[in-house]
């Protein structure tokens, strides 16, 4: 634990407000400061995981990735259920995070895509916050501070602008595949 005091003592307070300043920063300073097997392993975590995943090589990272997996998995059963279409075999798998199918619920009710991102990444910042509890001057919590400033990445990296011609296009795709057949 002392090994990593420093580095998580130099480190900027994060909120779910705070400016994205980039994590290339944030790396290189752990370079400096924690073991390369370390920086290895910090440089690999990413928010979102493919739907298998290989195995995790920290026990936060596992329960982390678990609790992705099987929020994304309750949005997508929502979505096949809303659409009566087959559920994936997939989506039987039980998990032990009670909470997902109200906040799946939840990010399914809201008014228009955007806002839908915008609580699931709330929703990641949470139980990275809850997670944090039992992690002070640890490599866990150099794990869940990065884990957080990728949350800010991808909360900042959503825009209203493109976000609509995206829309616009794809739509537009769609009514010409339509007339065409």
């Amino acid at each position: 634990m002392s090994q990593h005091y420093y580095t998580v003592a130099a480190l900027p307070y994060l909120t779910y407000d705070s400016e994205f300043k980039g994590e290339e920063d944030f790396l290189d300073f752990c370079r400096e400061t924690i073991s390369e097997k370390e920086c290895q392993i910090l440089a690999a975590v990413r928010l979102q995981s493919e739907w298998e995943t290989a195995e995790e090589p920290n026990e936060v990272i596992k329960e982390f990735r678990a609790w992705e997996r099987a929020f994304r998995m309750e949005i997508a059963k929502l979505r096949l259920e809303r659409k009566k279409m087959e559920s994936d075999p997939r989506f039987a798998e039980s998990h032990e995070f009670v909470t997902l199918t109200a906040a799946a619920h939840n990010t399914l009710s809201q008014p228009n895509p955007l806002a839908a991102e915008e609580f699931i990444s709330r929703s990641y910042w949470d139980k990275l916050s809850e997670m944090e509890v039992t992690h002070y001057f640890d490599f866990e919590k150099l794990i869940l501070y990065y884990l957080k400033m990728q949350v800010l990445r991808r909360r900042y990296g959503f825009n209203l602008e493109s976000g609509n011609e995206q829309y616009t296009k794809v739509y537009k795709n769609i009514l010409n595949a339509s007339v065409s057949t």
